[in-house]
């Protein structure tokens, strides 16, 4: 173990001033910075997730509307408008399950492992 400014061990340091020195203080404030954007995208693409569908059938709806009314312009602006929709859906998908993983290795990476204690049954294979 590395002696910093001259310790001779680490039997006298306390809890804090470990974290210090060993840099858990800044992987911890490195973390919470980068969880807030990780969470605001989560939170859009888990709302744009469950709201464009509904926006997708809406404009369908309308352009088969406009089509039987003999709007044949207007029908195709909805289905090139629902495909654009479309393709913001697969993104916003895509978003929430990389934004979910990003998450979830993020929170299991400061947590040990669980020691096995002598008390606890053996694990079977």
């Amino acid at each position: 173990m590395a002696c910093v400014s001259g310790c001779l061990g680490t039997a006298g340091m306390g809890e804090l001033e470990w974290a210090i020195l060993s840099g858990e203080n800044e992987n911890s404030q490195a973390r919470t910075l980068m969880r807030e954007p990780v969470r605001r995208l989560l939170a859009w693409g888990v709302l744009l997730a469950v709201l464009l569908p509904m926006v997708i059938a809406v404009v369908l709806g309308l352009g088969a509307l406009l089509f039987s009314l003999g709007d044949k312009a207007g029908a195709a602006a909805c289905g090139r408008i629902s495909l654009v929709i479309g393709v913001a859906w697969f993104l916003a998908l895509a978003a929430t399950a990389t934004a979910s993983g990003i998450m979830t290795l993020e929170g299991s990476a400061g947590r040990p492992a669980r020691p096995v204690r002598p008390d606890d049954p053996p694990l079977e294979q």
